[in-house]
């Protein structure tokens, strides 16, 4: 499903500006893996964004804490731009832009699920191949709940 095709699935919702400012993230980075892999992230306090981020080469040292791979996801980019503790009861909205321009599965990555808990982002809207879905966060865990809602 092209962008511009997904976006009009979202109508009027609320969903839709937020989507569409993480896509403008997305295709403004430099991409990854010879820009296959574009990414953008917008974090959110309600219909505010406060943060922005996407896939790139640059490191950060809290992901050196736990990952052999320290390159900065779009979620892990705007977690640390807004300021990990800075991001209690926000939500998240997160995109993938193929090549070709059909929007791709972007569920965030183990690493990114963990600095989202730790940084209490709440809810998480990210892109499928078919659409979107979002999980959420409970006070009982750090694995979050998937619900398929478009």
């Amino acid at each position: 499903m092209y962008v511009n095709e997904f976006l009009r699935t979202l109508g009027c919702s609320p969903h839709k500006r937020l989507f569409e400012h993480a896509f403008t993230a997305a295709l403004a980075g430099p991409g990854v893996g010879s820009g296959s892999f574009r990414h953008g992230a917008v974090l959110t306090d309600g219909p505010r964004v406060v943060s922005v981020g996407y896939n790139q080469y640059k490191t950060h040292p809290r992901l050196r804490e736990v990952s052999s791979y320290p390159h900065l996801h779009a979620e892990t980019h705007a977690i640390c731009k807004h300021g990990i503790d800075n991001c209690d009861g926000l939500s998240m909205y997160v995109v993938r832009v193929r090549r070709d321009g059909n929007i791709g599965t972007s569920e965030p990555c183990r690493i990114c699920k963990y600095f989202l808990d730790l940084a209490d982002v709440r809810v998480v809207y990210y892109t499928t191949n078919e659409g979107w879905e979002q999980l959420n966060w409970d006070e009982s865990g750090p694995l979050p709940q998937k619900i398929r809602v478009g």
